[in-house]
């Protein structure tokens, strides 16, 4: 009985060496699974701070870049606009503002701006090209801008939108419609000296023969005062 009792504390002894010795391995294999997933984790926050901050570095130079674009659009005299196929305006400058009614922002559908069929027209243009385009001339708030526009290409060739530029030509066409006064003036008076001219030539020849009669007439002579109403 004392040898049973004594094989049997040894097995129970081995048993628990072994389930001590066990379980530390188990727990250095955890540590050691917790500290790579620990150097994983980290690896990964790393990179994805790194990501985030070539996001943010992106998107600041992207609004650096595209207010340095509004910058120069916004120094231009000439208004500019830029209208993908859907027709809402995605960058437009201060000289465009003039198009819109006063109080409407220049931005949104082209449904704001006036006149917005002579728009849509242009629009339409996009995915149907002619070999010669006209630039058509607007009335806007008193003054005449003529508009011209370019399509904007994907490197596959696909249209991504167009930008139009609008140019007021009111001087110009004031000083071209003078210039047409004028030179109808001139022609109205090379015409009126023409025309004189030929007049007065029938007209001298006319005086000088009248002026012949009377001096061979007597004053008394009753042709003399008919003679005298056509030197008149």
């Amino acid at each position: 009985s004392a040898g049973v009792d004594w094989l049997f504390h040894l097995a129970a002894g081995v048993a628990v060496a072994t389930m001590v010795v066990g379980c530390a391995f188990i727990d250095v294999a955890l540590v050691r699974v917790l500290q790579l997933e620990r150097e994983r984790l980290a690896r990964v926050t790393s990179a994805l701070v790194a990501r985030a901050d070539e996001l943010t570095a992106a998107k600041t130079q992207v609004q650096l870049e595209r207010e340095q674009l509004q910058t120069i659009v916004d120094c231009m005299a000439d208004a500019v606009i830029y209208i993908p196929p859907d027709g809402m305006v995605r960058l437009r400058n201060r000289a465009a503002q003039e198009f819109w009614p006063k109080g409407l922002r220049g931005d949104g559908d082209l449904k704001n701006c006036r006149p917005p069929e002579k728009w849509m027209r242009l629009i339409e243009k996009i995915s149907a090209p002619k070999a010669v385009e006209p630039h058509p001339i607007f009335q806007v708030n008193s003054r005449s801008y003529e508009f011209s526009y370019a399509r904007v290409y994907d490197a596959d060739g696909s249209i991504r939108g167009i930008v139009m530029v609008a140019r007021d030509v009111t001087e110009r066409l004031e000083t071209q419609r003078w210039r047409m006064r004028e030179e109808r003036m001139a022609v109205t008076a090379k015409l009126a000296a023409a025309l004189a001219h030929e007049l007065n030539n029938p007209l001298g020849a006319i005086a000088l023969f009248t002026q012949h009669a009377l001096a061979e007439i007597k004053p008394a002579d009753p042709l003399a005062e008919h003679l005298g109403t056509v030197l008149r």
